[in-house]
């Protein structure tokens, strides 16, 4: 890596040769030390948005009415404060 980064300006990035060096050896000794060190290999599968189910973590994806909502909520709480903490933070 040193001698791939001979001359090069450290406040510039990388570009053109050197990028594709540095990336290209990083790409290497990681493969190299995946087989070698954890008897891996490293592969990718690329999924789109349409094959992903989240909504067992974050719900549905349903419009939800404003007053539900945390923007909602927030603005019912500061924009009444005589009533202020008790009855709107256990709802």
């Amino acid at each position: 890596m040193n001698i791939f980064l001979v001359c090069h300006n450290p406040n510039k990035p990388l570009a053109g040769c050197r990028k594709f060096l540095v990336n290209s050896t990083f790409y290497l000794a990681g493969r190299l030390i995946g087989v070698f060190s954890f008897f891996t290999w490293h592969t990718y599968q690329y999924i789109g948005d349409n094959e992903v189910d989240y909504s067992e973590y974050l719900g549905h994806n349903e419009l939800q009415p404003v007053a539900s909502s945390l923007g909602g909520l927030m603005k019912e709480f500061y924009s009444r404060p005589q009533e202020h903490s008790s009855r709107l933070i256990r709802e």
